[in-house]
């Protein structure tokens, strides 16, 4: 993890203040089952979905690896997905990259 990404997760998780109530339940929940899956099968695989998988599945797992990263949470993987098939939308990676996230393309 490069250190502008950990610096901005370290920076994010002192505002979870700004987080409302009820998302907060509804991440809890999500955690709970990840924690869950681990005790259960010693690894959680978790797939995000959405109709073009160029964005919002993509970033997030994206966030979900870094944030595994940041716990050191081993065997926790993420995958994204979606109903089309698309290329990662441009100005996403150019704002992950911004964020400092380390972006590859893959052959």
């Amino acid at each position: 993890m490069t250190s502008k990404l950990q610096k901005l997760i370290e920076s994010l998780t002192a505002e979870t203040e700004l987080i409302g109530q009820e998302r907060k339940i509804q991440l809890q929940t999500l955690a709970e089952a990840i924690k869950a899956s681990k005790e259960k099968r010693g690894v959680a695989h978790i797939n995000f979905i959405c109709t073009h998988n160029s964005r919002r599945s993509q970033l997030a797992q994206v966030w979900l690896k870094a944030a595994a990263q940041h716990y050191q949470l081993a065997k926790v993987y993420a995958y994204s997905g979606g109903m089309e098939v698309t290329a990662f939308n441009r100005r996403m990676v150019h704002a992950l990259e911004r964020a400092g996230v380390s972006i590859h393309q893959l052959d």
